[in-house]
């Protein structure tokens, strides 16, 4: 729990001073960067984390990692993140930046799931009536899966709401076998 305070709180102050000065789409563009960068070399990470290794070697690495005026930002942050000893918590950090950044302008990514494909007319109103309901503005993933047989999943990580009728079958079912016999 005290990591994700710590982390969150970090990733804040990244928002901030990116926001701050007007890099808030370059510094995410940044840090997907390196998310996916660590994602490809597992061994990124052991070797910013290890005591081992020195903060010149460690700053040096970074600064090539990341490009154009999000570089010196992530450049200072991430030196800053050494030197008060917190470097451990720089995957959790990139991994709530994005999270943040989006909050911060208003939108929340989700995921519809529906049995095929929707036409664009359809699924613009489908959002429109989710964004509704969620208050924010979405930004959609559509999926397929025809085992859902028809209606749609939405799910945000929080949120989910199951208006297949998969789920709607099921519910029959489990009502049948209670239903008294007359």
């Amino acid at each position: 729990m005290k990591s994700e305070v710590i982390a969150e709180r970090y990733a804040q102050a990244l928002l901030e001073v990116a926001e701050g000065h007007a890099l808030g789409e370059s510094i995410l563009e940044q840090v997907e960067r390196f998310r996916e960068a660590a994602g490809r070399f597992p061994e990124l990470n052991r070797f910013l984390e290890s005591p081992r290794v020195p903060e010149e070697k460690k700053e040096a690495l970074i600064g090539r990692i990341f490009e154009g005026e999000a570089k010196k930002i992530l450049v200072r942050f991430v030196r800053l993140l050494l030197h008060k000893g917190r470097i451990g918590y720089l995957k959790e950090i990139f991994s709530l930046y994005p999270k943040l950044h989006d909050a911060k302008r208003g939108v929340l990514k989700g995921t519809v799931t529906t049995a095929y494909p929707l036409e664009p007319e359809v699924l613009a109103r489908l959002k429109s009536k989710l964004e509704a309901e969620v208050h924010s503005t979405l930004e959609l993933t559509c999926v397929e899966n025809p085992g859902i047989l028809g209606g749609f999943i939405f799910s945000t990580g929080t949120t989910l709401i199951d208006a297949s009728i998969q789920r709607q079958l099921a519910e029959l079912g489990e009502r049948l076998k209670t239903a008294p016999l007359a």
